[in-house]
């Protein structure tokens, strides 16, 4: 028979989420940047190196990063990193920076992430 996994012997499934709350977070496209408070606000999208985090609730039933100094929402996390949420709940949060930003062809913003409890 064999365990059914992750494809790697041995490899059964951990429970909970820790150690996936403290994997670093690297440049994730953040999503429906377009219509976000930040690009609205400033007409220009975040520069690179802009510290970012993750807001502590959920922000229209989404996981959304804002800028730490500006305090505008620039995006969502994509829902593969809705496991963050139950992280979150332990008290974990999530800092990081805007490392890559492009208005054109169309709004993109990445940001790394990293866990502090």
């Amino acid at each position: 028979m064999g365990s059914s996994g992750y494809g790697a012997f041995g490899n059964y499934k951990q429970e909970g989420n820790e150690d996936l709350c403290f994997n670093e977070i690297k440049d994730v496209a953040l999503e429906d940047v377009s219509r976000q408070e930040y690009l609205q606000n400033k007409g220009r999208l975040p520069v690179l190196m802009e510290e970012v985090c993750v807001m502590d609730s959920l922000h229209n039933k989404r996981i959304a990063v804002k800028s730490v100094h500006e305090n505008l929402l620039i995006g969502y996390l994509p829902t593969t990193y809705s496991y963050l949420l139950s992280c979150m709940k332990k008290g974990i949060r999530y800092f990081g920076q805007v490392n890559y930003s492009t208005e054109s062809p169309i709004p993109i913003v990445k940001v790394t992430l990293n866990a502090e409890d």
